[in-house]
């Protein structure tokens, strides 16, 4: 055999071809398929199959490295190889690439058969996704499919319920309803807007007691047909007042209406009363307002039957009338009948 010379020591099927076997005694390689082998061992094959095997990579000593130039080369710094039952690292003839998995289903897949932290994916120095297109990410038909926590054992922040199309915010892993938060809740925005088709009958429910705070202003809490519109029920609470059709009350209860009546006191046991109950030595005052308008006790077709006059103290003050045939007919007028009084005898009232 020739010393120190390239392709020294061949096997080919003729002169002429690629000998399928060649010793390169210059550099000390071998070459298969390949008169100048650049590496100890060189392969050359056009096969898609069985161009080079290697076998028992599965034992502790072992492991096939690349290099950038690729070259194939068994080092030692290695606990297993391909070649066992579950692999690391796989890449399929579908051009698919998977960890923890032989059969990946995707271009990317990851499988992992323990809940353990080591069987997670960890991503270091990594500040966002970024998805190059719009499409629709797929989670499992359960109970918190996908969440966001701490720690695999922590409480979540975030879950989805594939199961029942629900969200879970603050500490729910089974939202109760679409969406569940389970804590308190800021919402920092000028107008909050309930509207669907579906949500024709809205209903706010309150599952247990408890008191609601609002600012201490003028019309701190309100509801009304629209932003600008009148408040339908306005609450003053720094006054300690109730407006109805007013967005400043001017007393405890203040009532704006052109209808009539504007207040209705309706007594389910057949009885309807007012009551005033003045503490200490006050008395009960039913103030007319406006000067020069009269106080009017009507019945049900609007008919006075008692009427405080305001308008002129020398005239008519009290005025008792009776209704005869839809006309009234006065039973007691200080014009009318000077100097006259109301007594009470027997129970009944007569002029005296």
């Amino acid at each position: 055999m020739p010393v120190q010379e390239a392709n020294a020591f061949s096997f080919a099927t003729s002169t002429t071809a690629v000998p399928f076997l060649s010793l390169d005694t210059t550099n000390s390689r071998i070459g298969i398929l390949n008169t100048a082998p650049g590496a100890t061992l060189s392969v050359n094959g056009t096969a898609s199959t069985s161009n080079l095997t290697v076998s028992l990579l599965n034992a502790a000593d072992c492991d096939v490295k690349a290099s950038v130039t690729g070259v194939f080369s068994c080092g030692t710094d290695a606990t297993g190889g391909g070649g066992g039952l579950n692999p690391p690292l796989y890449l399929s003839s579908a051009a698919r690439f998977g960890i923890g998995t032989s059969t990946p289903g995707a271009l990317f897949s990851i499988a992992a058969t323990s809940s353990t932290l080591a069987d997670h994916t960890i991503l270091y120095g990594l500040d966002n996704f970024v998805f190059a297109s719009s499409s629709t990410s797929t989670i499992p038909t359960a109970l918190n499919a996908f969440s966001f926590a701490t720690s695999p054992t922590a409480v979540s922040i975030f879950s989805l319920d594939g199961l029942n199309s629900r969200i879970g915010v603050g500490g729910t892993s089974t939202p109760a309803t679409t969406l569940s938060v389970a804590g308190n809740t800021y919402l920092d925005s000028n107008v909050i807007t309930y509207s669907s088709s579906t949500a024709a009958n809205l209903t706010v429910s309150y599952q247990t007691s408890a008191t609601s705070t609002i600012p201490s202003t003028v019309n701190a809490w309100s509801i009304a047909t629209s932003i600008t519109a009148t408040p339908v029920i306005s609450v003053n609470s720094l006054n300690s007042r109730v407006g109805i059709n007013v967005a400043s009350p001017g007393a405890a209860l203040q009532v704006n209406t052109s209808a009539e009546p504007a207040i209705l006191v309706a007594g389910s046991a057949g009885n309807a009363r007012v009551q005033l109950n003045p503490s200490g030595s006050g008395v009960a005052i039913i103030n007319v307002g406006t000067s020069g308008r009269p106080l009017r006790f009507a019945d049900s077709s609007s008919n006075s039957i008692v009427e405080l006059d305001t308008s002129n103290r020398f005239a008519e003050r009290l005025l008792l009338r009776h209704f005869h045939h839809g006309c009234p007919i006065p039973l007691l007028g200080y014009n009318q009948l000077p100097h006259r009084h109301l007594k009470h005898r027997a129970g009944s009232y007569t002029l005296g």
